[in-house]
C-alpha cells in the first residue's frame, strides 16, 4: 500500500469516525452522557465529555492538515480513548447509545450495539499502524530484546 493509499485510509477512517461523533449529542445534554457514563463506560460524565470531544478535535485537525502519516501519535491517541470508551460488551451503553436513533425500531441495545461495534472498527483500524510505530521506534533505540537475551551482541 502506497503512502497516499494509506494516507486516504486514514482520512476516510477519521471522517467516518466524524460522522459516528455527529450523531452523538452536544455537550449541553448533560443528562444523556450522565446516562452514558452511568453504564459504567466511563468515570463520570465528566471523563466522557473530555474524551469524546478530545477525540473530535484531534480528528478535525488531523483532517484540516496537510500531513501524510498514517502512525502518528494523534491517531494513536484517537484509537486509545474510543476503544477504553467503547469497547466492551455493555448492554446498558448500548440501550443509551440507542437514543441515537429514536426513529430506528430494533430490539433494545441493537441499534446502539452496531454504532459501538462501528466505532470501535474505525478506532482499532486507526490505532494498530500507529502503536506499532511507536514500538518499533522503542526498539530500534533500546534493542529487540533484553541483553541477557541478545546473542548477537556476544
Amino acid at each position: 500500500m502506497s503512502a497516499d493509499e494509506s494516507d486516504c485510509g486514514v482520512r476516510a477512517d477519521l471522517a467516518h469516525l466524524l460522522e459516528l461523533w455527529d450523531m452523538l449529542p452536544a455537550w449541553r445534554h448533560p443528562d444523556y452522557w450522565k446516562e452514558l457514563a452511568a453504564t459504567g463506560c466511563a468515570i463520570g460524565e465528566d471523563y466522557l465529555l473530555e474524551k469524546v470531544h478530545g477525540v473530535r478535535h484531534i480528528a478535525e485537525e488531523y483532517l484540516k492538515s496537510d500531513r501524510n502519516d498514517r502512525t502518528s501519535y494523534e491517531l494513536q491517541y484517537i484509537g486509545q480513548h474510543v476503544l477504553s470508551v467503547f469497547n466492551r460488551e455493555n448492554q446498558a451503553m448500548f440501550e443509551v447509545l440507542d437514543k441515537l436513533a429514536p426513529s430506528v425500531t430494533c430490539e433494545a441495545g441493537h441499534f446502539g450495539r452496531r454504532w459501538a461495534i462501528d466505532a470501535v472498527d474505525t478506532a482499532w483500524r486507526l490505532y494498530v499502524p500507529a502503536a506499532g510505530k511507536s514500538n518499533r521506534e522503542e526498539r530500534a533505540q533500546t534493542g529487540n530484546l533484553p541483553p541477557w537475551l541478545d546473542h548477537a551482541a556476544d
